[in-house]
């Protein structure tokens, strides 16, 4: 069975993304990891940030990839997670119907890139 992480990108693959780079350091605790993605379709060369944000609750130590509570796409690389700059989309990994939710982030991002096309 794919992981959350393996139908994220092939569902942002299929929107027309590309994944540039992932980056595991230089975020602060409440950042597990971030990926920066590019468009290869409408808006061609646009970016944003993935960061898969820590449960902000969890106690104790904590594994790679432990205690994700969310998603959060955003256009500028995230510096806060209350209150990020450039907020796109929010994927919520509470457990049950993920895939209609990663659909609607999928969605949301996709919206997000045809609206800059009229800036």
């Amino acid at each position: 069975m794919a992981t959350y992480k393996d139908q994220l990108l092939k569902a942002l693959s299929e929107s027309g993304w590309e994944q540039l780079e992932v980056n595991e350091e230089g975020i602060d605790w409440w950042g597990d990891e971030m990926w920066k993605m590019r468009s290869i379709r409408e808006q061609w060369g646009m970016e944003l940030y993935l960061t898969f944000l820590v449960d902000p609750l969890w106690e104790g130590p904590r594994k790679k990839s432990q205690g994700i509570w969310a998603i959060l796409a955003t256009s500028e690389f995230p510096t806060d997670w209350r209150q990020p700059h450039g907020k796109i989309a929010t994927l919520s990994m509470a457990k049950r119907k993920f895939g209609p939710k990663l659909n609607a982030f999928i969605r949301d991002i996709h919206a997000y890139r045809i609206a800059q096309q009229r800036v």
